[in-house]
């Protein structure tokens, strides 16, 4: 026996065993030799345990060897870690083989030597050089369920166990692909040994942290973790009957109130771990405003109230301001005016909602109506409702009109919103709409006698112009990047006001100057009498 001895800077070899019965080399260290560290030959039933070899040509030399026991050693850093030669036998098992140049064990005419529960890491050529073993890596004391060694980046995963490694679920600690060696396609490790998995951690945040009904939610898993593999699996539960999957997932809600949000996920070892969170969705509420302009309407709770606030040459009666959402602050203006040519006709509707979008273009090309357009009774009158979208961005426009023959007059709704909280910010403006109501009185008389033609185009003119101002308004200050500034009133497809609306025969119809916004009957190309300026040619002007 050989136990606790120190053994360094050797020439041939640090500590030499031949021709000997059940020898015990163990709990010894030893640094250098240029035939082995420790080199045993023609010695039966021996024992090697516990040794730490290093800087030598091989760290273990055991040739001539029957069943040995070789375990527990480390062999560091030499050439070939360990080296087996003919006729030894015996069992491999528990040594660590690290960085050594060539070779962690080289195996040459020996066996049967059954190896497992190694440790294989950073070695030069090959873990395991295998030449005519007859080992039983994988078929005898040492298979399933023991299992085989542990190697340096195998990059197999453990969600199955069995002899055949393909029940699954249900990881075993042993990877379900083998490690192939090289040796003459000798063998390969079928049960590779993986460390015990950790579990992952499963964490989520969500945007925004306070959502209302039909409002996207934003679900983002990727603060989960797993500390000694990788995530390969993300299930949502939404609590509400979806589900969604991927380590991102969006999610709206059709209903206030509260729902326990679920994230499971699965790490790159079959393990799981879940998470919750309760999230509250609230519902879009109203408090109840009388304009003194002649009209009521619920308005959101919570939401800034501005009364006549000044835009450019007008007045907007009501501003409503809402959460940011996309960088933009959702908002609602409420405005009215007189135009005694009102019609509460389809056709005078789609006549008015074209000549809007037609005046926004004329500052922002990109803009397009997208969706149905609703006409509809509001408040006991006709009204039109329609949306705008401005090109590629990300902001969209509400529009509905209300009009009234009666009265004379519009009422002009505009909601302007991020194109992805345009659901619930729908809501709001949707049951604004639901609860208007017009306490102006008519006027007593509203004949088309008690003004001239000039007059009666004018007001009309203005009333258009009135809605295109505020939809540009919120165009010019709401879209990102625009390079132009509004004008004081913005330019206007010319106005003819319908037959039979009490004009007189042969009136010439009414432009608005794009400067002053001083309503002019000069011909395309003639200039302003007000601020002296060119008028230019508007599309469809002949």
């Amino acid at each position: 026996t050989v136990a606790a001895s120190t053994f360094e800077a050797n020439g041939g070899s640090g500590l030499t065993v031949l021709n000997t019965l059940s020898p015990r080399v163990e709990n010894d260290s030893v640094t250098g030799g240029s035939r082995g560290g420790i080199y045993l030959d023609s010695v039966a039933d021996a024992t090697v345990a516990n040794n730490r070899v290093s800087a030598a040509s091989y760290g273990l030399w055991i040739s001539g060897s029957p069943r040995a026991t070789i375990s527990w050693n480390e062999a560091i850093g030499n050439g070939v870690g360990v080296y087996l030669g003919p006729t030894t036998s015996g069992l491999f098992t528990d040594n660590t083989l690290v960085g050594n140049s060539d070779t962690g064990l080289t195996v040459n005419l020996a066996g049967p030597v059954d190896v497992a529960w190694n440790n294989v890491s950073s070695n030069g050529q090959y873990g395991f050089y295998l030449n005519h073993w007859t080992g039983g890596m994988h078929h005898n004391r040492y298979g399933y369920p023991n299992g085989g060694n542990r190697w340096d980046g195998y990059a197999g995963v453990d969600r199955c166990h069995g002899p055949g490694q393909d029940l699954c679920p249900g990881p075993d600690g042993f990877g379900d692909t083998p490690v192939s060696m090289d040796g003459g396609g000798v063998g390969r490790d079928r049960y590779p040994r993986i460390l015990p998995s950790l579990p992952p951690t499963a964490q989520f945040i969500s945007m925004p942290a306070d959502p209302l009904e039909r409002e996207p939610v934003s679900f983002d898993g990727s603060v989960s973790y797993d500390p000694d593999g990788f995530l390969v699996t993300f299930l949502w539960d939404f609590g509400d009957g979806g589900s969604g999957s991927g380590i991102a997932s969006r999610h709206a809600y059709s209903a206030p109130g509260s729902y326990r949000v679920t994230l499971d996920v699965m790490d790159n070892s079959s393990r799981w771990n879940r998470t919750t969170q309760d999230l509250t969705v609230g519902r879009v509420e109203f408090v109840p405003y009388e304009s003194a302009a002649g009209f009521r309407v619920p308005i959101p709770k919570g939401w800034d109230r501005r009364e006549n606030v000044p835009r450019g040459n007008a007045t907007v009666e009501l501003e409503l301001l809402g959460p940011i959402r996309g960088n933009v602050q959702t908002n609602i203006l409420v405005d009215s005016d007189r135009d005694a040519t009102v019609r509460e006709n389809r056709a005078y509707l789609e006549t008015l909602m074209n000549d809007i979008i037609r005046s926004v273009q004329q500052h922002d090309p990109s803009v397009v109506r997208t969706g149905e357009v609703l006409y509809r009774t509001i408040a006991g009158h006709a009204s039109v409702t329609f949306v705008i979208a401005y090109g590629t961005t990300s902001l969209v426009q509400k529009i509905a009109v209300v009009v009234s023959e009666a009265h004379g007059r519009y009422w002009a709704f505009i909601l302007t919103v991020f194109a992805e909280y345009y659901e619930t910010a729908n809501v709001t403006v949707e049951g604004m709409l639901g609860g208007f109501e017009i306490t102006l009185a008519p006027p007593a008389s509203l004949g088309p006698g008690s003004q001239n033609a000039f007059v009666l185009v004018a007001v009309l003119g203005g009333g258009l112009a009135g809605i295109a101002a505020l939809v540009v308004f919120l165009a010019v200050r709401r879209k990102p990047n625009l390079r132009w500034p509004p004008p004081p009133v913005p330019s206007l497809v010319p106005v003819q006001p319908p037959l039979g609306a009490g004009t007189t025969p042969g009136a010439l119809p009414v432009r608005f100057c794009p400067y002053c916004g001083t309503p002019t009957t000069s011909p395309s190309g003639a200039f302003c009498g007000a601020c002296g300026k060119p008028l230019s040619m508007h599309p469809g002007e002949t």
